[in-house]
């Protein structure tokens, strides 16, 4: 009964009414998770160190705190896919200690690869989803002396999906010309939604911003509530408010400024691109007369295409990119991440991402030999988490469920006429 009356406001032709209906359930399950956190002994919250354990002895036995550049990966998963497993393995190969924090319980192959890695390995009770991770890491960090000592250190997630080869090669390319530069921080996305900030899910900082007091106080008191909004609005957006978005000289890597960069490219054949281009954007992306995406390409005019590629930028700038440009930063700059959620706003079909990331991957790993086995394992995860997450017909029927993940509506771009 409480999901039929959820449907009907979600549906309202109201819209100021069901919109402020979900703003007041945010509120809702942000209230709830601070009085769940706020039951747990007192012990657990202040003492990051009975919320994770240690599961191997790497650090014990290697007593080398000589780091320098470190990753912190957060993970939700009782086994790696082959995936998070290429995608660990890379940045470990470009010389990151990667500490991987779990908030599952990490099984024993999974164990064993991390080991092989010499990953510092932790289970830890799920308090705060990622950014908790995050949290009792740095702690840990920062407990043991460690901190002090580096000079660079990057947070990762599994939320994504690698593309190695080629693709990732560049990536890392990328990231090694950053770690010469005299750039403070790198990061791979950026969104202008609630405000401007760095998304969370890939990012590196060097030393003179993450040994700032009131970075490491931020880490000490920012309180890990098992809610998506707190996650967003008090870990990942205030994170930029106080400290990235007050950076000079920062490194982004993707965005639609390299994307209007590289249209530019004379070598790009654009009336090749115009199938393409429209095939990898959300099915959403449809505009009639003279703003029809298939016509972007199909003048030769310079100015008249520029005006369309600005058109199309200021689009992408109106949505989110991590889900919008899924598929054209990889394909246009080199972007080794896919979110692996794309599918469940109803940014992309279920065929229509399984379809690209395979070609995506055909293209990165052609130089590579034998590399059709690990296109089908790859291809065949990804197809597999995105249905397993569904898309916004599974929730018509517990809009409940819907709204607790994050889900209000099907994808749609703003009217911007």
């Amino acid at each position: 009964m409480f999901n039929f009356i959820i449907r009907l406001i979600l549906r309202s032709r109201f819209r100021k009414f069901s919109t402020f209906f979900i703003f007041i359930y945010n509120q809702f399950l942000t209230i709830r998770a601070n009085i769940e956190y706020n039951l747990l002994p007192t012990k657990i919250k202040k003492d990051y160190r009975l919320r994770m354990k240690s599961i191997n002895l790497n650090y014990l036995i290697n007593k080398n705190l000589d780091y320098k550049k470190i990753c912190l990966f957060a993970s939700y998963s009782n086994k790696l896919n082959q995936s998070t497993k290429l995608y660990i393995k890379f940045i470990n190969d470009l010389g990151y200690k990667i500490i991987h924090v779990n908030n599952l319980i990490t099984s024993k192959v999974d164990l064993d690869y991390l080991s092989e890695l010499d990953c510092i390995c932790f289970d830890r009770k799920n308090i705060g989803r990622d950014i908790g991770a995050f949290k009792d890491a740095f702690l840990f960090l920062e407990d043991h002396g460690i901190l002090n000592n580096l000079n660079i250190l990057s947070f990762a997630n599994d939320s994504v999906q690698f593309i190695p080869g080629e693709i990732s090669n560049h990536f890392g390319q990328k990231i090694l010309d950053f770690e010469k530069s005299e750039s403070p921080a790198l990061f791979t996305h950026s969104s202008q939604e609630f405000f401007h900030h760095y998304q969370s899910f890939f990012c590196i900082l060097k030393n003179q911003v993450f040994l700032q007091e009131k970075y490491i106080q931020f880490w000490k008191k920012y309180k890990p509530l098992n809610d998506r909004t707190h996650s967003i609005h008090n870990g990942e957006i205030l994170l930029s408010r106080l400290f990235y978005n007050k950076l000079h000289n920062v490194t982004l890597l993707f965005s639609t400024k390299e994307l209007v960069k590289n249209f530019d490219n004379e070598n790009i054949s654009f009336e090749n691109e115009n199938t393409f281009l429209h095939s990898i954007l959300p099915f959403a992306f449809r505009r009639q007369g003279d703003t029809n995406f298939p016509t972007l390409f199909s003048t030769k005019d310079k100015h008249a295409l520029n005006s369309k590629i600005y058109w199309l930028a200021e689009i992408l700038e109106h949505s989110n990119t991590a889900n919008t440009c899924a598929f054209i930063f990889p394909y246009y700059l080199s972007c080794p991440f896919i979110k692996n959620n794309i599918c469940f706003s109803g940014s992309f079909s279920f065929a229509q991402a399984a379809h690209i990331y395979t070609k995506i991957l055909q293209q990165s790993l052609s130089k590579e030999q034998d590399s059709e086995k690990l296109i089908e394992i790859l291809s065949n995860e990804f197809y597999d988490s995105l249905i397993k997450q569904g898309n916004p017909f599974s929730y018509i029927s517990r809009p409940v469920e819907g709204l607790n993940k994050g889900l209000v509506s099907g994808f749609k771009y703003p009217d911007l006429v």
